[in-house]
């Protein structure tokens, strides 16, 4: 099975930089695989993508003949859908914003997904202390907009100019400098963005080192996470502040010990909505991180925090590389995986997919798509559409 652990999906960094592998005979005799890792964010646009126990549910007769491979993909614009507000599609921002990110976004509203989730890095928009570049972050809220996506933004990396000489955009935040200067970036991202974005995601997998450099740390995190959300609050009071979602591996804090630690340290006055990626160990749906997710919600619980919704800002599984699924597994998991959250995990926030297309290439984080590199769809595009809601 794949091993849901981490999917890390950093995209805060040089599309080239060196992502983490695990020998494939480790991941073999632990069972599986991390469903992600954290993925680099470019600093320059990147080269153009090729057009790159719950009980199961039957195959839905609607999807059954796509997952054959003999349904035809049905234009993005074709039928007129009506957006969930329970499910989303995660893109990398390098992916989605350095081009044209309406064609895309097309394809996410025929989806009938209610949300888009995208990075707004720190490190990418102030490039220098005091001068901030919100075009394409500009461009890809605006285009979601339009489309009547609701935005799910997450506030991340490091600016250059904010960190350590010899450290990356992954480096965690660990001075009160560097706090402020996270927290002065997000009350202006608030402050231009109100009205057009409400939600916001504090950092991406902060519990794991390839997110949060050099170790992650959940006292600093905290810390970050505090004067964060009295900005944003300070700039919009009516905006809801995530925590980061927590993804799984061999290395890092696991997601159970992070909030609880979190808690301890009183995560309850300093955040909306918690958030976890609950990639399940695939192709069983309520394994891994997924069934994790059960565990955060009753710690939640627990700690008197009922009345907070537990948000899933990624899930999904690769259909290539190793290890991974077919696509027919792909798209029946997929289902699976909605039906389990909405129906099974109380007290829930929406489930975000990722992603929409694949990015090609040997390595399996190329391979989460709904879509193939070369935009055609997989039987999970069709799957989703009839998700269980």
């Amino acid at each position: 099975m794949i091993r849901s652990g981490r999917r890390a999906r950093v995209r805060w960094a040089v599309a080239a930089a060196v992502v983490l592998v695990l020998p494939a005979a480790l991941l073999i005799a632990a069972g599986g695989v991390p469903a992600r890792r954290a993925a680099p964010i470019p600093p320059a646009p990147p080269s153009p993508v090729p057009s790159r126990p719950v009980p199961s549910p039957p195959v839905p007769a609607p999807w059954s003949s796509a997952l054959f491979g003999t349904a035809p993909s049905p234009s993005p614009s074709s039928t007129p859908v009506s957006l969930d507000a329970r499910a989303g599609v995660a893109i990398p921002g390098h992916r989605l914003l350095y081009g044209d990110p309406g064609p895309d976004l097309d394809r996410v509203a025929a989806l009938g997904a209610g949300w888009v989730r995208f990075d707004a890095a720190w490190s990418e928009i102030e490039v220098a202390r005091g001068t901030f570049d919100w075009s394409r972050l500009d461009r890809g809220v605006d285009a979601a907009r339009a489309r009547g996506l609701s935005v799910l933004l997450i506030l991340g990396s490091t600016a250059i100019w904010a960190r350590p000489a010899d450290s990356a955009w992954n480096h965690g935040p660990a001075t009160a400098e560097q706090r402020d200067g996270f927290a002065a970036f997000a009350g202006r991202a608030v402050e231009r963005y109100r009205g057009r974005v409400g939600h916001w995601e504090i950092w991406n997998e902060p519990n794991l080192p390839v997110a949060w450099s050099p170790a992650p740390d959940p006292q600093a995190y905290a810390a970050l996470l505090t004067v964060a959300y009295r900005a944003i609050h300070a700039a919009d009071p009516d905006a809801v502040v995530l925590s980061g979602g927590t993804g799984g591996g061999a290395t890092g804090v696991a997601t159970l010990d992070w909030y609880r630690a979190l808690y301890d340290l009183g995560l309850r006055d300093v955040c909306d909505a918690v958030a976890v990626h609950p990639y399940p160990d695939a192709p069983e749906p309520d394994s891994g991180e997924m069934a994790g997710a059960r565990e955060v919600r009753a710690l939640m619980d627990a700690r008197g925090d009922g009345g907070t919704p537990l948000w899933g800002t990624e899930t999904g599984a690769p259909t290539g590389g190793r290890p991974s699924i077919g696509e027919r597994d792909q798209a029946a998991l997929l289902h699976r995986l909605y039906a389990l959250w909405t129906g099974e995990i109380p007290d829930t926030g929406p489930l975000i997919y990722y992603t929409l297309r694949d990015f090609g290439g040997a390595d399996r984080e190329g391979h989460f798509g709904l879509l193939r590199a070369d935009g055609a769809p997989k039987p999970a595009y069709d799957a989703f559409r009839t998700r269980p809601s």
